[in-house]
Protein backbone atom coordinates (compact mmCIF):
# COMPACT_ATOMS: atom_id res chain seq x y z
CA UNK A 1 0.00 0.00 0.00
CA UNK A 2 1.52 3.51 -1.02
CA UNK A 3 0.94 6.39 0.46
CA UNK A 4 -2.31 8.00 2.38
CA UNK A 5 -3.18 11.25 -0.50
CA UNK A 6 -6.82 12.41 1.12
CA UNK A 7 -5.43 15.70 2.24
CA UNK A 8 -4.19 19.12 0.30
CA UNK A 9 -1.45 19.08 3.26
CA UNK A 10 -0.44 15.46 1.93
CA UNK A 11 -0.55 16.19 -1.35
CA UNK A 12 1.11 19.05 -1.17
CA UNK A 13 3.99 17.45 0.91
CA UNK A 14 4.01 14.68 -1.84
CA UNK A 15 4.06 16.89 -4.98
CA UNK A 16 7.16 18.60 -4.02
CA UNK A 17 9.07 15.82 -2.13
CA UNK A 18 8.11 12.31 -4.14
CA UNK A 19 6.95 13.44 -7.29
CA UNK A 20 9.09 12.58 -9.88
CA UNK A 21 7.37 14.69 -13.01
CA UNK A 22 7.34 17.66 -10.27
CA UNK A 23 11.39 17.75 -10.15
CA UNK A 24 11.65 16.52 -13.93
CA UNK A 25 10.03 20.09 -14.62
CA UNK A 26 12.26 22.19 -12.10
CA UNK A 27 10.22 22.02 -9.02
CA UNK A 28 7.13 24.44 -9.41
CA UNK A 29 5.66 25.93 -6.51
CA UNK A 30 2.05 24.90 -5.50
CA UNK A 31 0.00 28.17 -5.76
CA UNK A 32 -3.08 26.32 -4.84
CA UNK A 33 -4.63 22.99 -4.75
CA UNK A 34 -8.20 22.77 -4.87
CA UNK A 35 -10.82 19.48 -4.43
CA UNK A 36 -12.65 18.64 -7.08
CA UNK A 37 -16.31 16.62 -6.75
CA UNK A 38 -17.16 15.04 -4.30
CA UNK A 39 -13.84 12.47 -3.61
CA UNK A 40 -16.79 9.89 -4.44
CA UNK A 41 -14.48 7.54 -6.05
CA UNK A 42 -11.04 8.73 -5.99
CA UNK A 43 -9.31 12.33 -4.21
CA UNK A 44 -8.80 14.72 -7.27
CA UNK A 45 -7.49 18.28 -6.86
CA UNK A 46 -6.61 20.90 -9.48
CA UNK A 47 -2.56 21.82 -8.55
CA UNK A 48 -2.46 25.96 -9.84
CA UNK A 49 0.95 26.15 -10.52
CA UNK A 50 3.40 29.61 -9.64
CA UNK A 51 4.97 29.71 -13.15
CA UNK A 52 4.10 28.32 -16.07
CA UNK A 53 5.68 25.45 -17.59
CA UNK A 54 7.22 24.80 -20.71
CA UNK A 55 6.16 21.56 -22.38
CA UNK A 56 6.57 19.94 -25.23
CA UNK A 57 3.07 18.14 -25.65
CA UNK A 58 1.49 21.95 -25.82
CA UNK A 59 2.02 24.52 -27.77
CA UNK A 60 0.91 26.57 -24.76
CA UNK A 61 2.20 26.19 -21.58
CA UNK A 62 1.26 24.32 -18.23
CA UNK A 63 -0.35 26.89 -15.76
CA UNK A 64 -1.93 23.89 -13.92
CA UNK A 65 -2.11 20.16 -13.97
CA UNK A 66 -5.22 17.74 -12.10
CA UNK A 67 -4.12 15.14 -9.51
CA UNK A 68 -5.67 12.24 -8.93
CA UNK A 69 -5.16 9.06 -6.06
CA UNK A 70 -7.00 5.92 -5.99
CA UNK A 71 -7.47 5.22 -2.43
CA UNK A 72 -7.51 1.57 -1.17
CA UNK A 73 -11.24 2.15 -0.76
CA UNK A 74 -13.63 4.10 -2.28
CA UNK A 75 -14.24 7.07 -0.21
CA UNK A 76 -18.33 6.82 -0.94
CA UNK A 77 -18.68 2.78 -0.28
CA UNK A 78 -15.57 2.01 2.09
CA UNK A 79 -17.33 -1.16 3.10
CA UNK A 80 -16.52 -2.74 -0.50
CA UNK A 81 -12.68 -3.12 -0.70
CA UNK A 82 -11.47 -1.59 -4.52
CA UNK A 83 -7.81 -2.04 -5.00
CA UNK A 84 -5.43 0.77 -6.10
CA UNK A 85 -4.41 -1.40 -8.88
CA UNK A 86 -7.28 0.21 -11.04
CA UNK A 87 -5.83 2.90 -11.29
CA UNK A 88 -3.54 1.31 -13.53
CA UNK A 89 -5.83 0.53 -15.90
CA UNK A 90 -7.45 3.83 -16.20
CA UNK A 91 -3.78 5.11 -17.41
CA UNK A 92 -3.64 2.23 -19.75
CA UNK A 93 -7.19 2.98 -21.34
CA UNK A 94 -5.62 7.48 -21.62
CA UNK A 95 -1.96 5.93 -23.17
CA UNK A 96 -3.75 3.38 -25.45
CA UNK A 97 -6.91 4.67 -26.36
CA UNK A 98 -5.23 7.97 -27.00
CA UNK A 99 -2.62 6.47 -29.40
CA UNK A 100 -5.70 4.40 -31.31
CA UNK A 101 -7.88 7.91 -31.50
CA UNK A 102 -5.75 9.38 -33.94
CA UNK A 103 -7.12 7.36 -37.00
CA UNK A 104 -10.59 7.62 -35.89
CA UNK A 105 -12.83 9.83 -38.10
CA UNK A 106 -13.76 12.13 -35.20
CA UNK A 107 -9.95 12.77 -34.27
CA UNK A 108 -10.04 16.28 -35.08
CA UNK A 109 -13.55 16.76 -32.93
CA UNK A 110 -12.67 15.08 -30.00
CA UNK A 111 -9.37 14.28 -27.68
CA UNK A 112 -8.81 12.35 -24.36
CA UNK A 113 -7.06 14.60 -21.25
CA UNK A 114 -2.84 13.62 -21.74
CA UNK A 115 -2.11 11.56 -19.08
CA UNK A 116 1.76 13.45 -17.62
CA UNK A 117 2.96 10.89 -15.12
CA UNK A 118 1.61 7.53 -13.52
CA UNK A 119 3.12 6.57 -10.05
CA UNK A 120 1.95 3.52 -9.86
CA UNK A 121 3.49 2.67 -6.19
CA UNK A 122 1.58 5.67 -4.94
CA UNK A 123 -1.43 4.94 -7.36
CA UNK A 124 -1.06 8.95 -8.30
CA UNK A 125 -1.58 9.91 -11.85
CA UNK A 126 -0.93 13.56 -13.50
CA UNK A 127 -3.14 14.80 -16.05
CA UNK A 128 -4.18 17.60 -18.17
CA UNK A 129 -6.27 20.37 -17.06
CA UNK A 130 -9.34 20.77 -19.43
CA UNK A 131 -11.43 22.91 -16.72
CA UNK A 132 -13.04 25.91 -18.66
CA UNK A 133 -10.95 28.43 -16.82
CA UNK A 134 -7.37 26.74 -17.10
CA UNK A 135 -7.88 24.73 -20.16
CA UNK A 136 -4.43 25.06 -22.12
CA UNK A 137 -4.67 23.39 -25.67
CA UNK A 138 -4.02 26.50 -28.31
CA UNK A 139 -7.09 26.43 -30.38
CA UNK A 140 -9.54 25.29 -28.46
CA UNK A 141 -12.10 27.23 -26.10
CA UNK A 142 -13.49 25.29 -22.55
CA UNK A 143 -17.06 25.50 -22.00
CA UNK A 144 -18.43 23.60 -18.36
CA UNK A 145 -21.42 22.11 -20.16
CA UNK A 146 -23.61 23.19 -17.00
CA UNK A 147 -22.44 27.00 -18.04
CA UNK A 148 -23.49 26.31 -22.10
CA UNK A 149 -26.78 25.10 -20.70
CA UNK A 150 -27.64 28.09 -18.32
CA UNK A 151 -26.38 30.53 -20.15
CA UNK A 152 -25.24 29.89 -23.58
CA UNK A 153 -23.75 32.28 -26.01
CA UNK A 154 -25.43 35.21 -27.56
CA UNK A 155 -26.18 33.62 -31.14
CA UNK A 156 -25.66 29.96 -30.69
CA UNK A 157 -27.15 27.50 -32.19
CA UNK A 158 -28.02 25.06 -29.06
CA UNK A 159 -29.72 22.65 -31.07
CA UNK A 160 -27.35 22.18 -33.89
CA UNK A 161 -24.46 22.40 -31.06
CA UNK A 162 -25.90 19.29 -29.43
CA UNK A 163 -26.59 17.28 -32.87
CA UNK A 164 -23.12 18.03 -33.49
CA UNK A 165 -21.60 17.02 -29.69
CA UNK A 166 -24.39 13.71 -29.33
CA UNK A 167 -22.89 12.67 -33.14
CA UNK A 168 -19.22 13.12 -31.62
CA UNK A 169 -19.61 11.22 -28.40
CA UNK A 170 -22.25 8.62 -29.95
CA UNK A 171 -19.14 7.34 -32.70
CA UNK A 172 -16.28 8.00 -29.73
CA UNK A 173 -18.30 5.04 -27.51
CA UNK A 174 -19.31 3.31 -30.98
CA UNK A 175 -14.98 3.09 -31.25
CA UNK A 176 -14.22 2.52 -28.14
CA UNK A 177 -16.55 -0.37 -27.58
CA UNK A 178 -15.72 -1.36 -31.17
CA UNK A 179 -12.34 -1.85 -29.85
CA UNK A 180 -13.38 -5.71 -28.62
CA UNK A 181 -13.91 -6.77 -31.78
CA UNK A 182 -11.59 -9.14 -34.00
CA UNK A 183 -11.57 -7.31 -37.25
CA UNK A 184 -11.03 -3.95 -35.65
CA UNK A 185 -7.90 -5.53 -33.89
CA UNK A 186 -6.11 -6.45 -37.00
CA UNK A 187 -6.87 -3.19 -39.26
CA UNK A 188 -5.46 -1.39 -35.78
CA UNK A 189 -2.19 0.35 -36.52
CA UNK A 190 -0.52 -1.92 -33.88
CA UNK A 191 -2.61 -5.20 -33.74
CA UNK A 192 -3.77 -5.67 -30.07
CA UNK A 193 -6.06 -7.59 -28.03
CA UNK A 194 -7.45 -4.77 -26.29
CA UNK A 195 -10.54 -6.84 -24.34
CA UNK A 196 -7.78 -9.40 -23.55
CA UNK A 197 -5.82 -6.76 -21.53
CA UNK A 198 -8.13 -5.01 -19.69
CA UNK A 199 -10.03 -8.49 -18.97
CA UNK A 200 -7.80 -8.79 -16.43
CA UNK A 201 -9.43 -6.08 -14.54
CA UNK A 202 -11.78 -8.85 -12.32
CA UNK A 203 -11.24 -6.47 -9.52
CA UNK A 204 -13.99 -3.75 -11.30
CA UNK A 205 -15.71 -6.70 -12.35
CA UNK A 206 -16.06 -8.16 -8.77
CA UNK A 207 -17.03 -4.48 -7.41
CA UNK A 208 -19.96 -4.31 -10.15
CA UNK A 209 -20.90 -7.81 -9.36
CA UNK A 210 -20.89 -6.56 -5.46
CA UNK A 211 -22.63 -3.16 -5.75
CA UNK A 212 -25.45 -4.26 -8.24
CA UNK A 213 -26.43 -7.60 -7.05
CA UNK A 214 -25.10 -8.31 -3.77
CA UNK A 215 -28.24 -6.36 -1.63
CA UNK A 216 -30.77 -7.12 -4.32
CA UNK A 217 -33.30 -8.70 -2.20
CA UNK A 218 -32.71 -6.67 0.63
CA UNK A 219 -33.03 -3.92 -1.20
CA UNK A 220 -36.67 -5.08 -2.49
CA UNK A 221 -37.69 -5.86 0.88
CA UNK A 222 -36.69 -2.43 2.43
CA UNK A 223 -39.40 -0.74 0.37
CA UNK A 224 -41.83 -3.10 1.45
CA UNK A 225 -42.02 -5.60 -1.14
CA UNK A 226 -43.15 -9.10 0.59
CA UNK A 227 -41.82 -12.10 -1.33
CA UNK A 228 -43.40 -15.32 -1.14
CA UNK A 229 -40.40 -18.48 -0.48
CA UNK A 230 -41.00 -19.47 -3.91
CA UNK A 231 -40.84 -15.43 -5.63
CA UNK A 232 -37.23 -15.19 -2.80
CA UNK A 233 -35.82 -18.46 -4.44
CA UNK A 234 -36.53 -17.67 -8.26
CA UNK A 235 -35.23 -14.21 -7.83
CA UNK A 236 -32.58 -15.18 -5.94
CA UNK A 237 -31.43 -17.73 -8.69
CA UNK A 238 -31.75 -15.32 -11.34
CA UNK A 239 -29.63 -12.60 -9.50
CA UNK A 240 -26.79 -15.52 -9.21
CA UNK A 241 -27.09 -15.87 -13.04
CA UNK A 242 -26.52 -12.64 -13.64
CA UNK A 243 -23.84 -12.82 -10.88
CA UNK A 244 -21.71 -15.37 -12.51
CA UNK A 245 -22.49 -14.30 -15.90
CA UNK A 246 -20.76 -10.69 -15.48
CA UNK A 247 -17.78 -11.81 -13.39
CA UNK A 248 -17.10 -14.35 -16.35
CA UNK A 249 -17.86 -11.57 -18.82
CA UNK A 250 -13.99 -9.67 -20.52
CA UNK A 251 -16.09 -6.60 -20.13
CA UNK A 252 -14.42 -4.32 -17.17
CA UNK A 253 -15.15 -1.13 -15.32
CA UNK A 254 -12.50 1.55 -16.70
CA UNK A 255 -12.66 4.71 -14.16
CA UNK A 256 -12.11 7.94 -15.82
CA UNK A 257 -13.71 10.98 -13.90
CA UNK A 258 -12.71 13.25 -16.78
CA UNK A 259 -14.02 11.41 -20.12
Amino acid sequence: MGLCLDSAGAIQRYLTTQSSWFRSHGSPTVAALTRIGSASTNHIYRVLLDRPLPTTLYKAELRSVIFKHAADKVPLTPHIDFHQERQQYEAAALREISRLLKSWSIADSIKLPILFDEDKANSVILMEDVGAEFGATPGHITVALTSFIKGPPPGADVGGLADRIGFILGSFLWELHSLGRPKVQQEASTPRDMKTTFAGHAEARRVCAETTYGAYLGMIESFGVHLSPEQRSAIQETVDSERRDLLSSKDTLVMGDFW
